[in-house]
């Protein structure tokens, strides 16, 4: 790396040992790789011995913002670096973060995800301006549900120039098992809110879920795959209500 500061890159398990696997050999290009092991997969510990730069931590707390303020201060260097096992590091991607002088603290990069459904790359659906903050400096950041979020409001966001390949579903079934499991935990939040679900909200709230992603959102603009989106993001939205409903019936 030709930057005067070092990164560490903050990793989380997944179910699929071999495609974690492949994706730790992406990450070449750090000086420190942070794992932390929520899903307690066997085969962990030993991608651990065979990387001189990986470190494997466990955490217990199911808390997104909690695991990932952990993983921050297991890191070694201030600059951290957010990774997905489903993003691809591609060599003009390692070459702009190679070219970073990482010298201000109040800066930080986020890049623009390019996302496929089940192999086929979504141009719309809501995902044509999906920026995540991927590169800054721990002490100027914090950590809530939906990621990382600056303490210093003078802080200044740069862009990188090449998107970063974001693969998240190549099966129908990883999708929908991921689906269940985000409704279960907004559920769980709202629950905890003392939040209820009305009849109008069962009813309405789906059906307005789907023709926003299919239409404000430009869903019909990537085919049958925008469809399939905007169900399932409806879909989403009624296991929200259903999920919550239970809880309040004490039903599993």
């Amino acid at each position: 790396m030709k930057h005067s500061n070092k990164i560490s890159a903050l990793v989380f398990t997944q179910n699929n040992a071999s495609k974690f696997k492949a994706h730790l050999e992406q990450l070449h290009f750090v000086d420190d790789i942070v794992v932390i092991d929520v899903h307690g997969i066997e085969e962990t510990a030993s991608l651990a011995s065979q990387n001189a730069k990986m470190r494997l931590y466990q955490c217990s707390s199911k808390d997104f913002s909690e695991q990932w303020n952990f993983a921050s201060s297991k890191a070694k260097h201030d600059w951290l670096l957010l990774v997905d096992p489903n993003e691809t590091y591609t060599s003009a991607i390692v070459e702009e973060i190679s070219k970073l002088s990482l010298t201000s603290e109040k800066e930080a990069y986020s890049i623009k995800r390019q996302h496929y459904f089940m192999g086929i790359p979504i141009k719309y659906s809501g995902f044509q301006n999906d920026y995540k903050i991927k590169i800054f400096n721990k002490n100027q950041f914090t950590f809530n549900s939906g990621g990382p979020v600056a303490v210093n409001t003078s802080q200044k966001i740069l862009k990188f120039t090449n998107d970063l390949p974001y693969n998240s579903y190549t099966t129908f079934d990883a999708f929908t098992t991921e689906l269940h499991q985000k409704s279960a935990e907004i559920a769980k939040e709202r629950y905890g809110r003392k939040e209820k679900s009305s009849v109008a909200q069962f009813l309405l709230n789906p059906f307005y879920r789907f023709w926003h992603q299919y239409l404000v959102r430009l869903g019909i603009l990537d085919g049958k795959e925008g469809f399939i989106l905007a169900y399932l993001s409806a879909f989403s939205e009624f296991k929200i209500h259903l999920h919550l409903w239970l809880l309040y019936r004490k039903i599993e």
